[in-house]
């Protein structure tokens, strides 16, 4: 790879699905470093000082912004395995044309995940920021999150974060308590239109 790195620019997992409510973030970040214009490098950094790690199916996700791509040098640091998942949905944030999944469960937890990135499309990358692009949510980068309980012996909870360039897609239950709001208000409306009948 010819050329110098340019600098590297960070962006921070910090918007939680439902499933890391009450767990505060940064879960993580992510540096995204471009070594010329068809290659750069990613790492995701779990943020291990708050008790997150990443786990299971689409562990790590990015929006690459080329047509046709190829990754290398695709390394995690905890006692499971990983390997490229394609493109996928990372729930409740949109979809990620590369993800990344790793065996599940806290033993197989890691907190550092690299890859390398080749762009082979026809357009190229003038700047780091050039090599992520926004999804259907905007977001460029996901992950799945695992949270240490007390003493980090195992996971209270797991859930999907990303960058929250596009917000959170609500789930279920989330639709069923607005609809449920949005009709009572629209019964108190109607209720307050109902004509009153003069009295002669």
């Amino acid at each position: 790879m010819a050329g110098a790195a340019s600098a590297t620019i960070t962006l921070t997992l910090g918007t939680g699905n439902a499933g890391l409510s009450g767990f505060l973030p940064p879960y993580g970040s992510v540096d995204v470093t471009r070594t010329d214009a068809t290659h750069a490098s990613i790492v995701f950094n779990s943020n291990t000082a708050g008790g997150y790690y990443f786990l299971g199916a689409q562990a790590a996700g990015v929006n690459v912004n080329a047509t046709t791509w190829t990754v290398g040098s695709l390394t995690e640091n905890g006692a499971g395995t990983i390997a490229d998942g394609g493109s996928n949905n990372i729930d409740g944030h949109g979809s990620f044309n590369l993800t990344f999944d790793q065996t599940d469960g806290f033993t197989d937890r890691s907190s550092v995940i690299s890859f390398t990135l080749t762009n082979t499309g026809a357009t190229t990358w003038a700047t780091d920021a050039s090599v992520l692009t926004g999804n259907n949510l905007g977001n460029t980068i996901g992950a799945h999150i695992g949270a240490c309980n007390t003493g980090c012996t195992a996971f209270a909870t797991t859930g999907f974060a990303t960058n929250g360039g596009g917000g959170v897609i609500p789930e279920p239950a989330t639709w069923a308590m607005m609809i449920l709001g949005f009709g009572g208000v629209g019964a108190m409306l109607r209720r307050r239109r109902v004509p009153q009948l003069a009295i002669v």
